[in-house]
Parts: structure tokens; sequence; C-alpha cells
């Protein structure tokens, strides 16, 4: 039997990402994330087959950076073409 294992997981029923504790072929749905302090078990559980698997983490923030782009900046003729439709 595999370990227990905490994911974030939705359904096509209720898309809304949860989080799980996985025991086996069930998964006992908690009330917040794990790391959360008061987040409990609840008292759903769910058959693990046939859950799309999120990725365990809940980004609050999105950063981009674009280094790639110095040159761009660099020179301001080729900032005004870049600009103009193909």
């Amino acid at each position: 039997m595999p370990e227990d294992r905490y994911i974030r997981f939705c359904t096509d029923a209720a898309p809304t990402p949860r989080w799980g504790l996985r025991r086996g072929d069930t998964v006992e749905e908690l009330s917040s994330a794990p790391w959360i302090a008061g987040s409990t078990r609840t008292e759903r559980a769910v058959p693990f087959a046939g859950l799309r698997l999120l990725a365990p983490a809940q980004p609050t923030k999105i950063l981009a950076l674009g280094y790639n782009y110095k040159d761009l900046f660099a020179d301001p003729a080729a900032r005004t073409s870049s600009r103009e439709p193909h």
C-alpha cells in the first residue's frame, strides 16, 4: 500500500481545487492546506481514481522577468519598431 500523501486535487464535478490526504485508494478531504494551522480532515472522502491532481502549491503572486528583453530596452529604435504591426 502506498504511503499517506497530501495532495491537491479537483474533479470534473467540483472544479474548485481542494486539499486531501491520500490513504491508499481513498482521499480524505482537508479543510485547508495542510500547513495552515487548524487544518483538519473533513467528513468527506473521495476515491483517488478519477481525480485530477494539481500542483501542490497555492500561488498568491506570479512574477515574470523580462531579462531576455534587455537588448530591446537598450536600443530606443528597436523599441519603436517592435510596436509596429507585422
